[in-house]
């Protein structure tokens, strides 16, 4: 958050020559360090967003040929004819106890 607030400070001030001819030439000196840091900060946020982003469009693309493997072997393999099941019950042998018949 300090950061950002630095950032902020230093992308959108609007400085104008009498800001600079009236602030000393250490604060004119903090402020362009502070905007360097800035830009260093920046640059390697940058550069650790793209290798994420390169890491992950790898899986993607992993992922993909996985997907596409998987479905040649589903469509190479004939498919299984199911069994008609018949309207009968099966019974188990706790509906048919002791005094209890089949009709």
């Amino acid at each position: 958050d300090t950061i950002q607030a630095h950032m902020d400070n230093v992308a959108f001030s609007r400085l104008t020559v009498e800001d600079i001819s009236a602030a000393s030439d250490d604060s004119i000196v903090k402020v362009m360090q502070l905007a360097q840091l800035s830009m260093e900060f920046l640059s390697s946020m940058c550069a650790s967003s793209q290798q994420l982003l390169n890491g992950l469009m790898e899986k993607i693309r992993t992922q993909a040929a996985n997907i596409k493997a998987l479905e040649a072997r589903c469509a190479q393999r004939p498919r299984r004819e199911t069994p008609m099941r018949s309207g009968r019950r099966r019974s188990n042998s706790r509906d048919f106890g002791p005094g209890r018949h089949a009709d």
